[in-house]
């Protein structure tokens, strides 16, 4: 299962503070009870410190937002989709 911390920011009133401590305090009760049955936990967040928490607490755990990886995998595409006719 997968958090999106920008979403659930959004959807508290919290828009584009996606590390805020409300996010997380939905979020980490949830997720940890999920890890507890088996169920693999993953989440975008900004800050490689909190990344590195949630790692050692079970999580997949990437840094970065949905724009900036959706942009760097274009960045990489783009020369492969340019040689397509």
């Amino acid at each position: 299962m997968f958090f999106g911390p920008a979403d659930v920011a959004a959807d508290i009133g919290k828009a584009g503070d996606s590390m805020c401590a409300a996010v997380w305090d939905l979020v980490l009760p949830v997720a940890y009870k999920l890890i507890e049955k088996g169920i693999p936990i993953g989440t975008l967040v900004l800050d490689p410190k909190f990344a590195k928490k949630r790692l050692a607490k079970g999580f997949f755990a990437a840094c970065g937002s949905d724009a900036s990886l959706l942009a760097r995998v274009l960045m990489y595409s783009l020369p492969l989709l340019q040689t397509l006719h």
